[in-house]
Order: C-alpha cells, then structure tokens, then sequence
C-alpha cells in the first residue's frame, strides 16, 4: 500500500446549490484542521515552534478530472505535476508546503484492496519548499483508514472532502523532514531529522465566493462606513447597479460590470482624504480590485 495524504472534509449537503457547482468542478480545494499528537526533534530543528497539543491549519487542491494511472482496480493513482496543486500547512510561524516549481503531489484513493478489504484516502506530496537554508521538508502525507471498507465505494477521485466520522485516523498527518538533502526530496540517513505526526479534527469544502458575494460584502462595508448622504448614495447606487448587471446571463456584462468598478474606484479616489479617510479608501478600492480580477479570470 502507498503512503499517500488528504485534508479537509466537512461539507453541508443541505445546500444543492453548493453540489451543483461541485459536480462541475475541476479544481477542489479542501481546508483541514489538525492538532498535534507527536512530534520527534531531538536537534531542535524547528526551534520549539511546534509541540503536542498544537494546531495545525492548511489546505490541499488538486483537478478533479485527472486520471487515474494505477491499473489496479481497486487503486486509483491521481498524480498532479504543476501548479496550483499540492498542500499547504501552518503551524504557528512554520509553513510546510508544496514546492510551486517542482509539484509532484498524489492523491490515492483506495477501495475493498488487498486480504483485509481495507478503503484508505491518502495524500502524498514529494517535493516541498525547504524551512530555511539548512532545514529541508522530506514528505507531507495524510492517510485515513477504514478496515470496514463502508467508506468508499468506488476508487473515483472524490469531488467533496472525506467525512472524517467514517474513518480512522491511524496514521494520520505526517510531516517529516532534515538537514541534509542527497537530492530533492530525499533525506540523508544520516542528517538531523524532525518527525511531526497529527490527527485532523475538521475538514471542509472550500468554496469560492462570487462576484455577487463580494459585491455585497462591499455594500456592506460602505453601509458601515457612516458617509454623507450624497456620498454614500452615489456608491450604493453604483454597487447595487452592478448587481443588477451580473444578474442577466449576457457575457457582456461582465465587462459592463468591470467598468461600473473602475468608476467607484474613480469617485472612492475623489473623496480620499476627505470625506473617506485613506485606510477605508485602501479597502474600498482593494474589494473592488478583487472583483475585477476575478470577473476578468
């Protein structure tokens, strides 16, 4: 069986519309959790930044079309090789993650395999970006077993997190690392090594915001803002205009909304200084610069 590793599993299956957009989706990015249960530095190679009882906070992404290359049927390989796919994990200052450059990152999804009939879901990301100079981040893995074999049914690559209540958690997350590479990826037997190894506690879908979503978040942040009547009409009526544009379905729109942006950017900008302090300026004109980036994706 291959080490492999998973993050994040809560998701709400109340919401249909939630589904509807996951059923479409390419890239999954689920959001994990964890607290530590182990931890062997006998080097001090992380410096006391994290021990037991820590948590652990991070996310993993990969394409839900990928194909699996296992030809085993009760395996599925799915192997990713370039951005934005891989792990990320924060332990207090530390980040443990994916190296962007260099991504070689597996999700394993295992059904009714071998003697015992086991299901396991495992992540395994091989090239990670080093702590420092001299502290280098070997694997980052998460394993989930189910000796019933109740928690799967097929090896199909998943489009929603695992529900962390159906299996355990023997393994676990697993964090290794050194100070010495042979070569990308590969510890020397001989160097200072770090082992950190934790249960993860919460799992959960994460779910893009839209346009329309962030829209609103605007809108209520200029209600916040207490302005002057004439001030506050002419941005409210500007944001609630985009509304109204980006809920017809013309592609065009999009562009006409991009615009209706740059000209509350343009009257934010007006009242800089004055009747809008520069801090709230900045985060008016950030919001709606988020928009349009993601609108002109």
């Amino acid at each position: 069986m291959k080490n492999s590793l998973i993050l994040r599993t809560t998701v709400c299956a109340c919401l249909f519309g939630i589904y509807s957009a996951i059923a479409i989706a390419e890239n999954i990015t689920i959001n994990i959790t964890a607290e530590v249960a182990q931890i062997r530095d006998s080097e001090g190679l992380l410096d006391g930044m994290i021990n037991i009882g820590d948590t652990l906070t991070g996310s993993y992404t990969y394409d839900s079309t990928t194909q699996d290359n296992n030809p085993l049927p009760t395996v599925g390989d799915y192997w990713h090789t370039s951005p934005p796919f891989g792990i990320t994990i924060h332990g207090g200052e530390l980040v443990f993650q994916t190296d962007p450059a260099n991504v070689y990152f597996l999700v394993e999804i295992v059904n009714d395999h071998g003697s015992t009939n086991k299901d396991n879901y495992l992540l395994h990301s091989y090239y990670n970006l080093p702590l420092s100079d001299d502290v280098y981040v070997e694997r980052i893995s998460w394993q989930l077993d189910d000796p019933t074999h109740t928690a799967l049914s097929s090896i199909e690559l998943p489009l929603v997190p695992p529900t962390l209540s159906d299996w355990q958690s023997i393994i676990g997350l697993t964090i290794t690392g050194c100070s010495v590479f042979i070569y990308p990826g590969q510890c020397d037997v001989i160097s200072d090594t770090f082992f950190i190894r934790a249960h993860v506690t919460q799992a959960e879908l994460d779910v893009a915001e839209t346009p329309e979503d962030l829209i609103n978040s605007l809108i209520d942040t200029v209600v916040s803002l207490d302005l002057k009547n004439g001030i506050f009409n002419a941005l409210y009526s500007k944001l609630t205009n985009i509304l109204r544009t980006l809920e017809d379905t013309n592609q065009n729109n999009d562009d006409s909304a991009i615009n209706m942006l740059y000209a509350f950017i343009y009257n934010v900008e007006a009242q800089r200084g004055k009747a809008i302090t520069d801090a709230d300026a900045d985060t008016l004109i950030a919001a709606a610069q988020e928009i349009i980036d993601l609108l002109s994706e």
